[in-house]
């Protein structure tokens, strides 16, 4: 209603045939699209809060805004990919693509908090996981994660009473 009333204010009651053609089933899927897309905000909130926990937790006297491409190492490879377990590996451990789903939720959040820019290790500005070791960090870890898990054998089971 609101939207219909400001449209025809701004348009002295004269609509364009686009803005006939507006219905509330086509707003109410916007507002269905916006909240999913929002939703992905969510996401790296919950990712950020986890790791501003984990830095109060360490003591390091850092924050999300003054926090270094190490602190982010230390806390995937010390606390993330340990703590968090996943669904498809027989093992348990996490997959390359959730390890970087991580490290792209927390770039977005530093990109949100104005942290932009590849990170600069000299004076500590810039986005922590836009850094060179980040990169390292993600392609070491898909290539470990190939001899992590447990291949098939193709040896024969052996049978009750031995081989």
């Amino acid at each position: 209603m609101f939207g219909e009333l400001f449209l025809a204010r701004a348009t002295d009651g004269h609509r364009s045939p686009a803005a006939q053609l507006f219905s509330a089933s086509s707003y109410a899927s916007g507002v269905t699209r916006a909240l999913a897309t929002m939703a992905h905000g969510l996401d790296e909130e919950t990712a950020a809060g986890e790791l501003d926990q984990w830095l109060l937790s360490t003591g390091v006297p850092r924050t999300l805004r003054t926090c270094t491409a190490d602190d982010f190492l230390c806390y995937m490879a010390g606390y993330y990919t340990v703590a968090h377990r996943g669904r498809k590996a027989a093992d348990g451990s996490l997959s390359p693509g959730t390890v970087d789903n991580r490290f792209s939720l927390l770039s977005g959040f530093c990109t949100r908090i104005g942290r932009r820019g590849p990170y600069d290790p000299l004076t500590k500005t810039g986005n922590p996981c836009d850094s060179t070791w980040a990169g390292d960090y993600k392609k070491g870890y898909a290539r470990v994660a190939v001899t992590w898990r447990p291949r098939p054998c193709c040896c024969p089971k052996p049978s009750i009473g031995g081989w």
